[in-house]
């Protein structure tokens, strides 16, 4: 009977290896300064995407990802996304940054390929 409640455990320790928790839009939106400069994970629908080209020619894609509120995110390179797609995304979120002339708040910059 132990064996069986051990091998039990090891294997719901083993399904547990790999989920990444997601963390909610609105709950970052809401307190932007707690999350400034944290890794997080967040999934929603693809909206008003736009694809640019930087002065210096590489490409990166900007759009907004919603789901109970909407977060701006950057992607470099051109991933094959569509408006309203649903994705799960993955990076470092800041409050507030500049970006050449710009100045951006609330914003992640996505980990190179996890889309």
């Amino acid at each position: 009977m132990l064996r069986v409640v051990l091998v039990a455990a090891s294997i719901g320790a083993t399904a547990l290896v790999g989920f990444t928790q997601t963390d909610r839009i609105d709950t970052i939106l809401a307190h932007p300064l707690q999350w400034d400069g944290k890794h997080v994970h967040v999934t929603g629908a693809v909206m008003r995407l736009e694809e640019r080209t930087a002065l210096d020619g590489r490409d990166y894609d900007v759009f907004d990802l919603c789901n109970a509120g909407c977060i701006r995110v950057f992607t470099g390179g051109r991933p094959a996304l569509s408006e309203g797609q649903k994705l799960s995304v993955q990076g470092t979120f800041s409050s507030a940054k500049r970006v050449g002339d710009f100045d951006v708040d609330n914003d992640i910059e996505t980990d190179e390929g996890s889309l």
